[in-house]
């Protein structure tokens, strides 16, 4: 059973199969393989039709294998040995097709890995290279810069060398035209000389007959037999005598030292005027000014330039230097004059130290009625009793000397703004009676006085004089820091020629009184004192104050906000010290500029304004507020009387109907029917002096709607407030260092500035806002209505008026020359001008110091 069991087995369909499959599989790789797949399926296909009813599934999953496993490429198979030896086409499996895509990816990537290594060992070498180059590369650089640099040493040693060249050909040029002109002028002298020793000598031989006259006819009177001739000693002067003497001549001395001192300040004085910058637009490119041309005004600027910062340096350098001088030799002659004093004064006391007490008191008994009269000689010398009466209008029956009179004396004041600031009438004078200036004392009325009162007056005030009255010593006090108290500590060390005349008296007083402030001011910051005034004219005062003014418009626009704002004086002695370097040079000067600003006020509207800027009166801005309105007034072309009121129209929008006309009447009235800058200018100066600004007037009511915490007062935040209110586009910065100043200048406790000064100030801050509207239609404006004005007027004054009428209209409305106005714009010019100058210098001192 067994072994047929075997032989069946043997013979088996599946023993068929298994020996199909299980050929070649020692020899196969690992994995599947491409030759056995066909016999897989070929085994897979012949037990198909022995499944039975599995058949038709098993063949559907033979198909989905045979899919899987086979590609759609064709490949033949060699025939096995013993077998068909046809070769055999069947579809390639995908494994086989996978392990052909991962042997060409091998083979690829270690010929790319070969490459990359030849690659790498290639760009090593670059490398290498490369280093190599770039070290010769900045070895190159290196030595390029050297040269390039020893290229522009030498460039610069050129350069140098030229400009000093050319520095010493224009030194040559100057000395030998300084030369020439010295020769020149001596041969001149020389010829003059000539021609006065010709006539001298002719002179003495036409004299010496009559010498020789002379000596025969004093020889005949002179014996020899009778008269000796002996020789004349001088006669010794006592030691008393001889230090008097000596005071005399320190103090003559002192004099010619103070006479030579000004003439230096003068002088330096006198070179800055000449070198001061004048407004032009010569500096701006011009629309058909080329370029070149542009940079050759340039160069030429530069060079003058240096001519004026060489020509200021000699002059400062000598300048500095005689002032040194001179203050030496001053404290030398103190020195001896005190040391002479106080020895004449202790020989004084030592002389009557020796006298007895009787006889001194019997000696005062004899001459107390000689001293009574010399005391009332002294009176009379005080007070000159023949000019005074003979002075019209001194022609009193009271005795001008007694000054208890004086009682009966008024002062009266005029305020056209309801009581705020009062000013002093016209016709107040000084009285030397009564020591005081007065409008109504018993010295100058004595049967009527006519008082014409201002326009617009609202109130008005009578103040009385303090009354004076000599006892012992008979020269008046006078507030520290004034003029007269200046010449009363002098009078003991020299006498001025002018300390007697009428004028300077009453100047003095009316300057004590009016400007005592600026007196006050001068005298808090030095204890020096002028004892020998230097007189200025009007148009220097002009000039250092329109110094003055560019130096402050360039503060207000380039000062940093983090810096102090101080007084306006404080900025004006600030000036002075940057003007005249020397410290009491300068405080001599401003004691100059003040007396011209005080002898000038009353003849010149923009010296007054300034003296009250200074002084208090008004507000600092309003020197401001009058360039800012005199540059509009430079836009308009003044031609008739009426553009007055277009201009109006245009500066003060806020005006009705009936203030327009009140304006251009006054204006009318002032100027007397004629129209130019000037005269607008000096109307508005008027107006502001007068506290009848329309602008100031209408701030003031408008800040008066916004009440502070203390009546008419505004703390800085109280006028924040009301300025955002009334012009809200005003400049914070500028609010502040205006508000800031006015502080400093009034010097209140609790940092309140009073609404009429903040009404200037907004007022300024209001027209700034306009302004570039103002600048851009305000000509156009006045040329219109002109035209309006002439279109409407020509035919009734054709029809209406004569030829000789016409004439006078023509005559009335002249139009007078106009002048060149300070304006802001100006002031900025001569500002930046002055910087550059400055600016200059300091580098110039810089390089100086640098090159030492």
């Amino acid at each position: 059973m067994d072994h047929e069991r075997r032989v069946l087995s043997s013979r088996s369909p599946s023993t068929k199969y298994e020996v199909l499959l299980l050929e070649d599989v020692a020899n196969r790789k690992k994995g599947p393989c491409d030759e056995r797949m066909p016999i897989c399926f070929n085994v897979l296909d012949e037990i198909l039709p022995q499944l039975g009813v599995y058949r038709k599934i098993m063949s559907m999953l033979r198909d989905e294998l045979y899919e899987a496993v086979h590609s759609q490429e064709y490949t033949t198979i060699p025939p096995k040995k013993g077998r068909n030896r046809t070769p055999i086409l069947q579809r390639i499996p995908y494994f086989v097709l996978v392990n052909r895509v991962y042997e060409e990816r091998d083979k690829r990537a270690d010929d790319l890995q070969e490459d990359i290594e030849r690659l790498r060992k290639n760009m090593e070498s670059t490398q290498v290279e490369l280093n190599a180059a770039k070290e010769q590369v900045s070895q190159l650089t290196q030595k390029v810069r050297e040269n390039e640099d020893e290229i522009f040493n030498l460039k610069m040693e050129l350069q140098n060398s030229d400009l000093e060249m050319n520095k010493i050909r224009l030194d040559l040029e100057q000395e030998q035209r300084s030369h020439a002109l010295t020769k020149e002028r001596y041969e001149k002298r020389i010829t003059n000389l000539k021609d006065q020793l010709e006539k001298c000598e002719k002179m003495v031989k036409f004299l010496r007959r009559y010498k020789d006259g002379y000596d025969d006819l004093e020889e005949a009177f002179n014996d020899s037999t009778v008269f000796v001739k002996r020789p004349h000693k001088p006669v010794k002067l006592t030691k008393r005598a001889q230090m008097v003497q000596e005071i005399a001549s320190a103090k003559q001395l002192e004099q010619q030292l103070l006479e030579m001192e000004n003439v230096i300040i003068e002088e330096y004085d006198t070179f800055l005027e000449e070198n001061k910058v004048k407004p032009d637009n010569n500096n701006e490119l011009e629309p058909g000014q080329s370029q070149t041309n542009f940079t050759q005004k340039w160069d030429d600027e530069s060079e003058e330039m240096k001519r004026y910062l060489k020509a200021q340096q000699d002059m400062e350098n000598r300048y500095k230097k005689s002032i040194a001088d001179i203050k030496k030799e001053l404290q030398l002659i103190e020195v001896h004059k005190s040391a002479l004093e106080d020895q004449l004064s202790h020989q004084d006391a030592e002389h009557e130290m020796r006298d007895e007490m009787p006889k001194r008191r019997t000696s005062f008994l004899d001459k107390r009625p000689e001293a009574a009269a010399k005391s009332d000689d002294d009176d009379d010398d005080d007070i000159d009793f023949v000019k005074i009466m003979s002075t019209p209008g001194q022609a009193d029956p009271f005795i001008p000397h007694e000054r208890i009179l004086s009682k009966y004396a008024a002062m009266m004041y005029y305020s056209c703004n309801h009581g705020k600031n009062f000013h002093e009438f016209k016709d107040a004078k000084f009285c030397p009676s009564c020591g005081e200036s007065t409008l109504l004392c018993p010295h100058k009325v004595v049967d009527e006085k006519i008082i014409s009162l201002p326009h617009n007056s609202t109130h008005i005030k009578i103040l009385r004089p303090a009354v004076h009255i000599l006892q012992g010593d008979k020269r008046p006090i006078s507030a520290p820091g004034t003029p007269d108290s200046m010449r009363l500590m002098s009078a003991s060390g020299s006498a001025t020629p002018s300390y007697g005349d009428e004028h300077v008296v009453r100047a003095q007083q009316r300057l004590t009184t009016s400007y005592k402030r600026l007196w006050d001011d001068l005298a808090a910051r030095t204890d020096v004192r002028r004892l020998l005034p230097r007189p200025i004219s009007k148009e220097r005062v002009l000039s250092i104050i329109t110094q003055f003014y560019s130096t402050l418009i360039w503060q207000d626009d380039y000062a940093m906000e983090e810096e102090h704002v101080v007084s306006i004086l404080e900025t004006m002695h600030t000036f002075f010290q940057d003007r005249y370097i020397v410290p009491n040079v300068a405080y001599l000067a401003m004691h100059d500029f003040i007396s011209g600003v005080v002898k000038y006020a009353q003849e010149c509207r923009s010296i007054e304004l300034f003296a009250q800027a200074m002084c208090g009166s008004l507000d600092p801005v309003v020197i401001r507020y009058v360039l800012l309105i005199n540059y509009v007034i430079e836009l308009v072309d003044w031609a008739a009387v009426e553009d007055i009121r277009t201009f109006a129209q245009c500066v003060y929008p806020f005006m009705h109907e009936e203030d327009l006309e009140q304006f251009t009447m006054g204006y009318t009235s002032f100027s007397e029917n004629k129209i130019s800058n000037q005269l607008v200018s000096e109307y508005l100066l008027y107006i502001i002096l007068k506290y009848r600004e329309p602008r100031f007037q209408d701030m003031e009511v408008k800040l008066l709607s916004h009440p502070g915490h203390r009546p008419g007062f505004m703390t800085d935040i109280e006028f924040t407030e009301a300025i955002d209110n009334i012009c809200p586009l005003a400049s914070e910065r500028m609010r502040r260092r205006l508000f800031a100043e006015s502080v400093e200048h009034i010097q209140d406790s609790e940092d309140s500035v009073n609404v009429m000064r903040l009404s200037q100030i907004t007022g300024y801050l209001a027209l700034m806002q306009i302004t570039n509207i103002i600048r851009d239609s305000v000509a156009d404006k006045v040329v219109q209505a002109r035209a309006k004005q002439s279109d409407e007027k020509s035919p009734s004054l054709s029809s209406t008026m004569t030829k000789q009428q016409l004439l006078r209209v023509a005559e009335a409305t002249m139009k007078p020359p106009n002048t060149k106005l300070l304006t802001i714009e100006s002031a900025r010019t001569i500002a930046a001008v002055n910087s550059k100058r400055t600016t200059a210098r300091h580098i110039k001192h810089i390089e100086g110091y640098q090159y030492d």
